[in-house]
């Protein structure tokens, strides 16, 4: 199973079990166990929604086909401050 449809799963379990808590009017140990799995589930639509996006950014950040960016220039000296005190930051 793709990646894609590992998150759809997700979710649809999460909504099931968000229906199934919220229809269930007797207090049964199925009821008590609904809500928590659908908030598992969701937070593991959640968390499959971020990875793809993550991957999706690093393949496009290594593919062989794009062109590499150019490193920032490095800082000289005369661009760095300066930690010495001054006569101005003096007592």
């Amino acid at each position: 199973m793709s990646r894609l449809r590992w998150k759809y799963v997700f979710l649809t379990l999460s909504l099931a079990a968000f229906a199934a808590a919220a229809l269930d009017y007797q207090a049964t140990i199925f009821s008590y166990m609904t809500m928590p799995a659908g908030a598992i589930f969701f937070g593991l639509f959640m968390i499959a929604t971020v990875l793809e996006k993550e991957a999706a950014l690093y393949d496009e950040q290594m593919s062989p086909n794009q062109p590499q960016r150019p490193h920032p220039p490095a800082r000289t000296a005369a661009s760095r401050p300066s930690s010495a005190l001054t006569a101005v930051h003096s007592p």
